[in-house]
């Protein structure tokens, strides 16, 4: 990403913890692409430990310009990463 000429900065995150984990637990993570704007996406996380959700998070991410100009479109290459074909690349 870098090397294109963009980056993500994290701009808000929501954790809601439904249960614990502890050290040595087994644990999956199912992440989901929640929403997709012009500059920012937001992924959804559920954490689950034995079949059970124990923790569900948001998090929002805006794609901004490495030479310091500020927020810019998804670009392509990160749409494709974010699992969307290209009958999606113009869609918002």
């Amino acid at each position: 990403m870098m090397a294109a000429g963009f980056d993500v900065q994290l701009v808000h995150a929501e954790v809601d913890w439904h249960g614990g984990v502890g050290w040595g637990d087994d644990v999956g993570v199912a992440v989901r692409l929640d929403r997709l704007g012009t500059t920012s996406f937001t992924l959804a996380f559920d954490v689950q430990r034995a079949g059970e959700s124990v923790v569900a998070a948001t998090i929002v991410y805006v794609c901004v310009a490495t030479d310091g100009s500020g927020k810019r479109p998804i670009p392509d290459l990160l749409r494709a990463g974010l699992g969307l074909d290209s009958r999606h690349l113009g869609a918002e």
